[in-house]
Formats: structure tokens, C-alpha cells, sequence
């Protein structure tokens, strides 16, 4: 009997999904033979309904209108074949989609989720999530004083607290001999230790934070709240917890409480059953209706609870007689918590975004629909989301069907279903194909904006460590020390050996991955990004291992942040999961982007070519991609024209990022070119006297600027083109900041006027129309000057008229710019191209910060919050911080890098191409807290190549160098592949990369003998061959470089040379004595033609 009905197919059901609230849904079987048919639908409390469908040769159809009300309609279809009637019902698991045929018995049924509209905010959506357990992740540099507030008095009653002095200590409890706690372990995390690393979040890509309980209780896990007005003394108080909030919002960083509302603690100012509040909290103790509900009838708290003559004579959570349970309907209980000035209002005035609802299933449907008009009534961006471990859609929980999802609930809940099944998955405890039975089965229950909004978990603080769990991991028979004095109690998590390790961890590698890339808010449980492990509680709530991180581990997760916030068709995209020979293929796709994921669970390597055809549905079917590239590794894939085609290492998942187009590749003529900064130009030959030169008596410095931009910079073209040489590289040609340094100038728009050659000033027909050209800086450059006094300026006019000097200030870079151009000009006459250099950095006392104070990670008042530089690397062993601000990208994106057109658009205006210093820093840049160390510093997101592809819509014509030297991840590979612009390698760093690339490889680098920041070819060769002549071994690598596949070979002045390290211009990380080298060499005659 051929019969037929797919619940998740648009052919048999339209529209997808759950609908909203009077919506029409079409049904269609396919049913040969059948002589008529029925929908049979079945809702609570209004029964049963029979629908008769229509036919239309094999198939019938039904059109419905849903009910005007929230509910689970559920069907299944009857059908009749003469004498013979069968059902056609959902399939044995109830996972929805294909269903099978009932003879005899009534068959489970499809289900329809009817709901009113509702929209889950958006940045909670669009959000990533980091839970902290608050004790157990930093302590804050007020962890004495916190540990002396939280002392309780001599007297109090109940149990006892004590604290751990070493942080890595393992946790454990102290019980009696009924299993009650009487001595709590408190390690001393503090809301300022949240605060102080906030850096440390946002460099995960970290949007929310999701706090469990920090309101005042007995316990160190706070479910047992004493107070819900106050930060547990131990946290902090009130204020802080406010100046946590706004530091996070500055941060872009909501935060989300943990809202435990079934029941409060038996210890509490509440139920105050020790009588501890009313000995030493409350004001009017005499007061029978100020004290606790457990110690008088009378109590205004009286009613909150269920009071029983069986002991312990109360109602408890689960028999948890330290939680007595809440009568969450009285009314005076539901003011406290939902009413003006309440406990929800509170936190909300105090910076809370949101509440997550403990334990949601025992809180009532009305109880949780007044919180949620609490939340909304305040902010319609404040969020509800809720504690439900099973499809919340068709959850029943103490006999009722509960309603999170009808519109006026719940914006979400915890993915619980999403955890167990990839876990499953992923241990090989689940088929793939069962996986993505169960998540379409979700995506087809749940609202759309529910689905979006679920709170993607792979670990908790109710569950095992993720680690271990992928370990396979065994737990400590008794309490005992290991060999290294490490004290490990009974039932803790023994430590995964180092097999176990290492397949646990690529299996959480692959697991996140899944996590990051599934629809849903992905959500890390503090410290699994750093590979701590445990078993149950208390031990999967171990202490975050500051400086004892797998960085390993942390790199992935930071690379997976990088992915999830670059790519928003992973936050809103549409969704597709296959599986295919035991792997998962998840499939986001919007108008803008597509990517797909391929996880492999298994032991053995897939191969696998699949048609695109074969991957998409009907709505992205008919896309033609071209290129592909794998985003954890930066990994071109191969496209043929029809398919994909790669391998899946065992253990192993890849994130491959799908393209209509190639990406435009900046392709460089074949050529060989010097770097010579215009303050290192040789002094001009005199042609009938070749022993003297332009020196005259004027100082150094001004021997070493003057005339750079007219007849000296003219003469070393001249000089390059003889020499067969096609590229001029220069630095950065803003004015010199401190040092002399032309990467810390006050100005990056404004020109070094010291280069200009006095003998050849244009005249002024021009002067308006620069003006005009260059409003959006020039006039913030001339004030700066004035007011700043820059290189004694004020002091040397001879014209102290403000108006003067604005119009002399102007008429210089007039100047400046105008003999740079024609400097270009010349150049290009002569084959040579004109390489320019954008520093990446504006500094502390600048033209461009005093202009834009908004575009930079400054406070209200100026002052610098954090400051760029590099961690510990080869140029440095302790890093360097530059003491530079950094951009506030966020405010720059809202001007659509307004900032960054005018500069590239003036800097395209001067140069062929621009080396754009510092490249890594468009993917993450490294921020140095101001006052700290650069090993303090941690890596943030950048603009990513969204900045990229504005800026070639609006300039057109984008002729960028990457500088991507330094610590390099492949999100930079990224950027660098997807931009299409050429990187840099320098042979004193990477010779024996540069000599083992092909042809394909080498084509999109520049190869360099070294930069300014290098020593002389000669000097390194000194060094690194001391049995050699460091003169002839520099020659050696000329030639080497010059017959390399690189299309662009660039070499310093001095290189050329072969002078030794006494001709450095600068060693990095150090002041003085940088910046001084000018050619006083007669230059050579050679040829090096490419």
C-alpha cells in the first residue's frame, strides 16, 4: 500500500513549521487507491475534529485555518479503501516528517505548533553566550576585602563556610551523615574579577553573559537565595554588580541573570529558619510580620510557602529541605517578584538585559507570562528564557501541556535536546541520521524566532565536564592524593591521559564546531574553551585555570568566535542538515553568503564529491559556487563546476565557506623594487664635481628631509629605472612623530612639509580646490599645530596672526601633496611604480584623536582605555605595546569608515600601490589595558572583511600590500585569501618557506630582504652565518630572491648595498637611535631587471 506524507516537505505540508495564530495550513497525501480521506485533528481541551479532505487523482488535500488561540493541534489522517480504513499517522519515535502506515490502532500524530507572533531580541539572537559559575572564575583584586565583607557573625546558625586560599584546589563538599551540607567551600570569584576580564570575553566574541545566581545566599552555588535585592556579599554588592553592567554594555556585552523563583532559600530573609535574619539583619525583629515565615504565622512571607504537618513541615524542592518551595500565584509573592520596584525591576534598573528562569517547568504558565510582561514592560529588548531539558514545544509537566512557546512566554530555552543528541553523535552513541531527525524535528516544533533563540549548550553547570564526557572519563573511587600532591576527592573526574586527551579534545573541536554553526545562540560554559575537566557536581564546577589554559584549545574557540560574528548567515541564515556515509552536513544559507559544515565522528578519513544539487533545497538549488574555502584551517576546497569535492579527517569537522565569485585577486606585473624611506635619501652627485654632493652646512636632520620630494627623490628615480628597477618603496610620509619615528605621527592624513623641496613651490592656482578636497582633515591639522606648537611652528612664525598661520599650515600641505604627486608622476614616466605605507595606528596626542574622539576606545574624558601592540613574538620577547588608541570599529562602522575612505582615497590619489601597515589587525587587533603589561593584552575582533568589501565599493580600485607579518591565525589567512590581496614574507623570518613555495603559492606574496624593522641583509648574514662572508652570503640571497617565483622581489637600500647593521634605520621595541640612517653611500651602477 503506497501511501505518503512528509510534515517537513512543502509539497505535503505548507507552510513549514509552526504558525502563527489563524493562519491557513495546507495538508496534502498522496494516497493511490484511496476512495476518500480525513484529517483528524486533535487539540486539548477541545477534543477531536474530523476534517474531509479534497482529491485530486492521487492526492488529497485539506486546507485549515488554525484556531485564533495558542495551542498543539495535532493529526494524523484516515483513510478509507472500500471495507478497509487505515491511518497514516507520524512515525514510531514522533520525530515528525515522513510518517508510516496504522492497521488497527491509532497512530501517533504530526504536530502543529499554533502561536501569536513574538520576537526574541535581537542581540540576545544575534548573541554568543558565556556562562560563569560567579565563585569559581576570577577573583577580583577586591577579593580580601569581598572575603572580609562576607565574614558572618559570631552567632549565626546553619552551616558554615570556609574558603580556599589556592585557586587550583579541586572542589569538594562536606556532608553529615544525612547528606545535608555543613561546611561550604568558597574559592572567592567576584564580580570584579568578571569586570576585570572583560577583555578576555570579548576576545571569544563573547555578547552575553549568562551569571548563575548572584543574589545573597548561604551556598556557594546561590540556588538557595536568602536575598534577592543583594549581591551576595561575597560578588560584590549592588554597585558593583551596576558598574559590571555598564562596563559590559560599553563592551557590547549583555548580561543575563539567573532567575530562581520556585523556591528560596531556608536561610533566607525570607524563611529565616535559623532566625539569622532576625537576629542580625532585621531592623524590627519584634515585628512578627517582618520575620521570617517559618518562625511566625504572621510573617508577611507567611503564605509564600506550603506548610505540611509531616516533616520537615514544609514543601521542599525535591526533598532539598534547604529550599523550601514558593507559592509563586500569591499575590503578594508575584508583587515582590513582577510589581513596581520588585525584584525584576531592580535588576533591570541595576543593568541586568534578561532573566534565564530556573527550573521553568515548575513555574506557573501565568507566573511566567507576568514576568515576561514585567521584562517587556520595561524594555521590549529585555529577554526570557527558560530551564526546559526536553522539546519544549509539546513539554507536559505535572499533567498540563505547557505554553513557553505561545507567544506571550518564553523567548527561548536552553537546548538540552540539541547537547544530548551532538554528544551522542559525536561519541558515536547516535547515528548522524537519527541527529538530524531529532534537530529538523525541532526546527519543525518550535517557532521560528524559538529556534533561532535557542541556547545552543554543550556543557553546565548540571552537567559532567564536556571534556571528560568526550574522554570517556572514569571518577576517584575515594578521596586521595596524587603523586604531585594534588588533593583529589571521591567521585571527582580522574584526568583523561594523554590518548584520551587528545581524542576528547578533537571531538569538543568538532562538537563546538557543530555548536557554533547550528541555528541557535551558542553558549560556552566557562573554562571548556580552556580544556578544564570534571565530573558531577561539585566538580564540574572547578575554578577557571588562569595561565594553566590548553591554548590549543583556546585558539580554537577564539577562531570559532572570529567565524561566528563575521558571518552573520550563521546567526539568522536558513538551515539545512543532512547526513551522509556517518557525517553531518549543516547548511546555512542567506541572499548574501552560504556555508556548509561537514562533521566526521568516525575513525576513518571521508572522501566525499557531492553535487550541489544534491545539497540545497529548491530555495538555494540553482546557485553556481565557484570557490570555496575552509575557515578553521584556511583551506581552499575544490569546485568543479557542479560540486564540492573534499576530505574529512577522522575526528575532525570543516566550516567551508561557498562563493558565487572568485575573489578578486590584486595581480602584480613581475618586478624588483627598493625600499628607501624619503628621510634615508642619498644627497645629490654634482655632475661636473662627482666629490661633492648637495651637502651643505645646514644640520643632519635637515640634510637628511630637504628636497625629498623634489630633485633628490627625482635623482633615485632616475637612479632605480638605470638600474632596472620598477618598484619604490617608501614609509609612512605623515609628519615624523616621536624619535622621528613616521609610524607615530600626530597627523595620518597630513604630510611631513620637511620633505618639500623649497626650489620648486607650485603656484596657488590650486591651493582652493585642495582645500575643498581635503576639508574633511586639513583644517583639524592646521588647528592642531597652532595649539600644540607642533615642531616649534608658533614660536618661529614670523606672522603671529592665527589666520596667517591657518592659511601657511594649509598652503604647506598644499605644497607637500602637490610636489608628492608630481614626484608620482616622474616616477611613472620612468617605469617605476610608487609603493606608499599607511601606518595602522593614530596616536595618544593627535590631530586625528582630538578630531574623532569617537572613533577610538576612549572614555568620556579622553582617557585611553586600551592601547594597541603585539604579544610576546619574535621582534620581542616581553611584546611591545606601541602605546597607540585603538579604533572603536563599532562607531567607524555606523559612519561606514568614513575615516578610512578619506584616508585610502587620499592616499590612492599619491600612490600606485599601498603597503597597509599591520594587516592582522583587520581580523583581531591586540588591545593592552591602559597601565598593563603587553602580556596582559588580549586579542579583539576587528572589522573583518566587511570593511574590505565597503571600501572597494566605494573606492573602486583597493591597490593594498597586506603587512601580515607577527602572530598570524587563519582567520588573518582569511582575510587575506578572500580579499584578494598580496601578503609579505621577509627572508630573515621565513627563508625556507619562501624557497619551498611553487609558482601558485608565491604569485600572491611580495618576498622582502628585510624591512625597516630588520637588520641589514649583511648584519643577519653576520649573525647567522659566522663561518661565511656575511658581504658575499648577502649577495647569495639577492640572487636567490631575484630568481624566485615571488612576482615582486624588494630589497632595502642598504641590502642593495651591503652595508652592516650600523646602517639599521630601527630595532623595535626600543627608543633612540632609530630613525637616523641616511644614505651617505655613492650609489651603485647595477642591473637588476626581473
Amino acid at each position: 500500500m503506497q501511501i505518503y506524507h512528509n510534515s517537513q516537505n512543502l509539497r505535503y505540508r505548507q507552510p513549514f513549521g509552526a504558525v502563527t495564530c489563524g493562519e491557513t495550513v495546507t495538508l496534502n497525501i498522496y494516497a493511490p487507491g484511496c476512495e476518500g480521506a480525513s484529517v483528524r485533528f486533535w487539540q486539548d481541551q477541545s477534543g477531536e475534529t474530523m476534517i474531509p479532505m479534497n482529491r485530486s487523482a492521487a492526492l488529497f488535500s485539506a486546507k485549515i485555518k488554525m484556531p485564533e488561540n495558542p495551542c498543539i493541534l495535532w493529526y494524523f489522517f484516515v483513510l478509507n479503501y472500500g471495507n478497509k480504513v487505515v491511518c497514516y499517522g507520524n512515525n514510531p519515535e514522533s520525530l515528525g516528517g515522513e510518517g508510516c502506515v496504522y492497521e488497527g490502532s491509532q497512530p501517533p500524530s504530526f504536530q502543529i505548533t499554533v502561536h501569536n507572533s513574538f520576537k526574541t531580541p535581537s542581540w540576545y539572537k544575534n548573541g554568543l553566550v558565556y556562562q560563569i559559575f560567579p565563585d569559581r572564575f576570577a577573583r577580583g583584586a577586591d577579593f580580601g576585602e569581598r572575603k572580609a565583607a562576607a565574614q558572618l557573625p559570631e552567632g549565626w546558625q546553619g552551616a558554615s563556610r570556609f574558603f580556599e586560599e589556592d585557586w587550583h584546589t579541586l572542589p569538594y563538599y562536606i556532608k553529615n551523615d544525612d547528606g545535608a551540607v555543613t561546611d561550604w567551600q568558597f574559592f572567592g570569584g567576584t564580580l570584579n574579577g568578571i569586570r576585570e576580564k572583560i577583555p578576555y570575553l570579548k576576545s571569544l566574541g563573547v555578547t552575553a553573559l549568562y551569571l548563575n545566581p548572584i543574589f545573597r545566599a548561604s551556598s556557594n552555588h546561590r540556588y538557595d537565595t536568602a536575598d534577592y535585592m543583594q549581591v551576595d556579599p561575597l560578588l560584590g554588592d549592588n554597585e558593583i554588580f551596576q558598574r559590571l553592567a555598564e562596563e559590559c554594555r560599553k563592551h557590547d556585552i549583555r548580561i543575563i541573570l539567573d532567575g530562581v523563583f520556585s523556591h528560596t532559600g531556608a536561610d533566607s530573609l525570607y524563611f529565616d529558619k535559623f532566625e539569622n535574619y532576625k537576629n542580625f539583619v532585621i531592623k524590627k525583629p519584634e515585628d512578627p510580620k517582618e520575620t521570617g515565615a517559618w518562625l511566625s504565622e504572621d510573617s508577611k512571607y507567611r503564605n509564600w510557602y506550603r506548610f505540611k504537618e509531616e516533616a520537615p513541615g514544609y514543601e521542599c524542592w525535591w526533598g532539598v529541605t534547604d529550599l523550601p518551595n514558593v507559592e509563586e500565584m500569591d499575590p503578594s509573592y508575584d508583587r515582590y517578584i513582577c510589581g513596581p520596584e520588585g525584584v525584576l525591576e531592580n535588576w533591570m534598573d541595576l543593568g541586568a538585559s534578561g532573566f534565564r528562569l530556573d527550573v521553568a517547568d515548575e513555574l506557573p504558565d501565568s507566573f511566567i507570562r507576568n514576568i515576561r510582561d514585567t521584562l517587556k514592560r520595561k524594555d521590549s529588548d529585555n529577554l526570557l528564557i527558560g530551564e526546559v531539558w526536553e522539546d519544549a514545544s509539546n513539554k507536559y509537566s505535572y499533567g498540563q501541556l505547557r505554553r513557553y512557546f505561545a507567544g506571550d512566554e518564553l523567548d527561548g530555552t536552553m537546548n538540552y535536546p540539541f547537547r544530548d543528541n551532538a554528544i551522542n553523535y559525536c561519541i558515536g552513541k547516535e547515528s548522524a541520521e537519527m541527529f538530524c531527525r531529532k534537530m529538523r524535528s525541532l526546527q519543525e516544533n518550535y517557532p521560528a524566532e524559538a529556534f533561532y533563540g535557542s541556547l545552543n549548550i554543550v556543557g553546565g553547570h548540571d552537567c559532567e565536564r564536556i571534556l571528560s564526557v568526550l574522554g570517556s572519563y572514569t571518577r576517584a573511587k575515594e578521596d586521595h592524593y596524587r603523586h604531585d600532591g594534588r588533593f583529589i576527592p571521591q567521585g571527582a573526574a580522574i584526568d583523561l591521559n594523554g590518548d584520551q586527551y587528545a581524542q576528547a579534545k578533537a571531538r569538543l573541536k568538532m562538537l563546538s564546531s557543530l555548536q557554533y554553526t547550528m541555528p541557535g545562540v551558542p553558549c560556552v560554559y566557562y573554562g571548556d574553551e580552556v580544556g578544564v575537566q570534571g565530573s558531577k557536581d561539585p566538580d564540574n564546577r572547578r575554578t577557571y585555570p588562569w595561565e594553566r589554559e590548553d591554548q590549543d584549545l583556546l585558539y580554537h574557540y577564539r577562531m570559532l568566535g572570529l567565524i561566528y560574528q563575521s558571518h552573520p548567515v550563521l546567526k539568522d541564515g536558513a538551515f539545512e542538515i543532512l547526513d551522509k556515509e556517518g557525517c553531518l552536513f549543516v547548511i546555512r544559507a542567506n541572499e548574501e553568503e552560504t556555508i556548509l559544515t561537514i562533521v566526521n565522528p568516525t575513525f576513518e578519513k571521508k572522501v566525499f564529491s557531492e553535487t550541489f544539487k544534491t545539497l540545497f533545497s529548491s530555495t538555494y538549488k540553482n546557485r553556481k559556487f565557484v570557490y570555496g574555502l575552509e575557515l578553521l584551517k584556511s583551506e581552499e576546497i575544490t569546485i568543479t563546476e557542479t560540486a564540492l569535492e573534499t576530505s574529512v579527517e577522522p575526528l575532525s569537522s570543516q566550516i567551508i565557506l561557498l562563493k558565487e565569485e572568485i575573489p578578486e585577486r590584486l595581480v602584480l606585473p613581475a618586478a624588483s623594487g627598493i625600499l628607501c624611506h624619503l628621510s634615508s635619501l642619498p644627497e645629490i652627485e654634482n655632475k661636473e664635481n662627482p666629490n661633492q654632493t648637495d651637502k651643505t652646512d645646514k644640520p643632519d636632520n635637515q640634510i637628511r628631509f630637504a628636497g625629498a620630494l623634489g630633485k633628490r627623490g627625482r635623482a633615485f628615480v632616475d637612479w632605480l629605472a638605470e638600474s632596472g628597477f620598477k618598484l619604490w618603496q617608501i614609509l609612512p610620509v605623515n609628519p615624523a612623530g616621536a624619535g622621528n619615528s613616521p609610524y607615530f605621527s600626530p597627523c595620518v592624513f597630513a604630510g611631513e612639509t620637511r620633505y618639500i623641496d623649497p626650489d620648486e613651490l607650485p603656484d596657488e592656482n590650486g591651493f582652493d580646490e585642495f582645500c575643498f578636497d581635503n576639508q574633511y582633515w586639513l583644517s583639524d591639522w592646521a588647528e592642531y599645530v597652532i595649539e600644540n606648537n607642533y615642531m616649534n611652528y608658533v614660536t618661529c612664525h614670523k606672522n603671529g596672526l592665527k589666520e596667517t598661520m591657518l592659511h601657511d599650515i594649509r598652503y604647506d600641505q598644499y605644497v607637500f601633496f602637490t610636489q608628492l604627486k608630481k614626484l608620482k608622476e616622474y616616477a611613472n614616466s620612468k617605469g617605476i611604480a610608487l609603493i606608499g605605507d599607511l601606518a595602522i595606528y593614530a596616536t595618544p596626542q593627535s590631530a586625528d584623536l582630538k578630531a574623532h574622539p569617537e572613533y577610538f576606545q576612549v572614555d568620556e574624558n579622553g582617557r585611553l582605555l586600551n592601547t594597541g601592540g603585539v604579544p610576546p613574538d619574535y621582534f620581542s620577547e616581553t611584546g611591545q605595546n606601541w602605546s597607540n588608541p585603538l579604533y572603536n570599529w563599532k562607531a567607524m562602522e555606523k559612519d561606514d569608515y568614513e575615516w578610512w575612505y578619506q584616508r585610502f582615497r587620499l592616499a590612492i590619489k599619491c600612490f600606485d600601490y599601498i603597503r597597509l601597515d599591520h594587516f592582522r589587525s583587520f581580523s583581531a587587533y591586540y588591545a593592552i589595558p591602559e597601565g598593563e603589561l603587553p602580556k596582559e593584552g588580549s586579542w579583539q575582533q576587528g572589522p573583518g572583511m566587511k570593511f574590505f568589501y565597503r571600501m572597494k565599493e566605494r573606492l573602486k580600485d583597493l591597490p593594498i600590500i597586506a603587512e601580515d607579518l607577527g602572530l598570524l591565525d587563519s582567520d588573518v589567512f582569511n582575510l587575506l585569501k578572500l580579499s584578494g590581496f598580496p601578503g609579505m614574507n621577509i627572508w630573515q623570518f621565513s627563508a625556507e618557506e619562501m624557497k619551498a613555495m611553487n609558482k601558485k603559492e608565491a604569485q600572491s606574496r611580495v618576498f622582502y630582504s628585510g624591512t625597516h624593522d630588520n637588520q641589514t641583509l649583511v648584519g643577519w648574514c653576520a649573525d647567522n652565518y659566522p663561518e661565511a662572508d656575511p658581504k658575499e652570503k648577502a649577495h647569495a640571497i639577492i640572487e636567490e630572491l631575484m630568481n624566485s617565483e615571488a612576482p615582486w622581489v624588494i630589497f632595502q637600500l642598504q641590502d642593495i648595498l651591503l652595508l652592516d647593521d650600523s646602517a639599521r634605520i630601527n630595532i623595535p621595541g626600543t627608543v633612540g637611535n632609530n630613525w637616523l640612517w641616511h644614505c651617505t653611500e655613492p650609489l651603485p651602477e647595477i642591473r637588476m631587471f626581473r
